[in-house]
């Protein structure tokens, strides 16, 4: 026998006053026919005021057998020894035929019939073939019915690069201490927008090298104080700068007018 589950605990009042204490303990068993059952030891006491014991009617209480407080007046209330009769799955004319209990790893399917497993296997493995099939169709005929992804026009790369600077600017970055959050976003916005908005321009430059090639490009030019206020952002993002946040403001106000009023070359 062993325990199957933590035991359970139940008592109620008698007519004479005193409580019955029912103590269930759920056990798995590993035999057959009479099992013994072995005896235990229960702490009977006065009833008091003691911290994580259940109180029971009839003057007594139930706790911890390591922390029950020994105090004068508790008794230990032996339970004998018991049996407890298993009853057997299979009857008696089951066993005399020689009928027994399948092995654990016969479960796995020592015993199944590997010809119809086989068939099963192969209409699965057919099935999911015809459906990722039917599937990827599906996706491509949707996709040829879409056509071909429109680019954004230049009023909604626009749009979209001045909105993200003014979100940049209200979580307050600037203002909390986070500078190089504030200044490495706005870099960010602007790149993102230059390479969206002028074909052929390669993600792997550096602000410094995207400022020079806005020079270098005619009616370009107007770039103004662009190239000054990406440069302060990377010497705030390599550690050797920290601004006010007014500065910072300034700074972020000379993207977004850039941006808000430059012009979009596919």
């Amino acid at each position: 026998m062993e325990s199957a589950a933590p035991v359970r605990v139940a008592s109620e009042s008698s007519a004479d006053g005193s409580g019955l204490l029912t103590l269930t303990y759920p056990m798995m068993a590993f035999g057959i026919g009479e099992l013994p059952v072995p005896g235990l030891d229960v702490l009977i006491r006065a009833r008091g005021e003691h911290e994580g014991v259940l109180e029971l009617p009839g003057g007594s209480a139930t706790g911890a057998w390591n922390e029950a407080p020994r105090q004068a007046g508790s008794r230990v209330v032996r339970i004998p020894r018991q049996g407890v009769w298993v009853t057997p799955v299979f009857t008696l004319d089951d066993l005399a035929e020689g009928v027994e209990p399948m092995p654990a790893n016969d479960v796995a399917g020592g015993s199944w019939s590997w010809p119809s497993i086989s068939l099963i296997l192969l209409c699965g493995s057919l099935l999911l073939v015809t459906l990722v099939s039917t599937t990827r169709g599906l996706i491509e005929q949707a996709a040829e019915r879409r056509g071909p992804p429109v680019p954004p026009t230049p009023e909604e790369l626009r749009s979209r690069a001045v909105n993200d600077l003014d979100a940049l600017l209200s979580q307050g970055l600037h203002r909390d201490g986070h500078l190089l959050e504030f200044y490495e976003g706005g870099s960010a916005i602007v790149r993102r927008y230059v390479e969206e908005s002028r074909d052929g321009w390669p993600s792997s430059l550096t602000s410094t090298e995207l400022m020079e090639q806005l020079r270098s490009r005619s009616g370009e030019a107007a770039a103004g104080a662009l190239p000054m206020a990406m440069g302060q952002a990377e010497v705030v993002k390599f550690g050797r700068l920290r601004p006010d946040a007014e500065s910072a403001e300034s700074d972020w106000r000379v993207l977004r007018d850039w941006v808000r009023t430059s012009e979009v070359v596919r």
